[in-house]
């Protein structure tokens, strides 16, 4: 055998020992617009999303996960599902959407999709409060101090 026939297991889909065979995005991004975390660190599972932005649309997607296959797989399947979506579709993606895309996750293993998909809404609101600093700074100071325009 060779390749990933030998790497089968019984309780994880081919597509999760793909992706955890071969990760995609790991590491972190240069620039970041948005960086969200996820998990219990102090338990040594966690996971870390980070995103750029362009045009309304998540240019790229980073992870990194301290966890297990699942959360490997997860991270990975994720940041590949999220690159060139709109920030609402995005947001709209779920834990559900992620374990059918991943073909099944054992029950005792969800909450690292789980873990995925809440470090992306935490990576989107980061971006969005981001977003909205910048605006507030790039006001003129009379708007600074009045709090808006007039």
């Amino acid at each position: 055998m060779s390749g990933l026939a030998a790497l089968r297991h019984p309780l994880f889909s081919d597509v999760v020992m793909e992706h955890f065979c071969r990760p995609r995005n790991v590491g972190k991004l240069s620039s970041l617009h948005g960086e969200g975390w996820a998990g219990t660190p102090a338990r040594g599972m966690s996971m870390r999303i980070q995103i750029q932005l362009a045009d309304g649309h998540i240019a790229n997607a980073r992870f990194a996960t301290f966890g297990c296959v699942p959360a490997i797989a997860s991270g990975s399947l994720l940041t590949e599902w999220v690159k060139g979506r709109t920030l609402e579709e995005a947001e709209a993606f779920s834990a559900r959407d992620l374990i059918e895309a991943l073909d099944g996750l054992p029950s005792e293993r969800r909450f690292c999709a789980e873990w995925a998909v809440d470090a992306l809404r935490a990576a989107l609101a980061d971006a969005t409060q981001r977003s909205q600093h910048s605006d507030e700074s790039d006001a003129p100071p009379h708007q600074r101090e009045a709090g808006g325009t007039p």
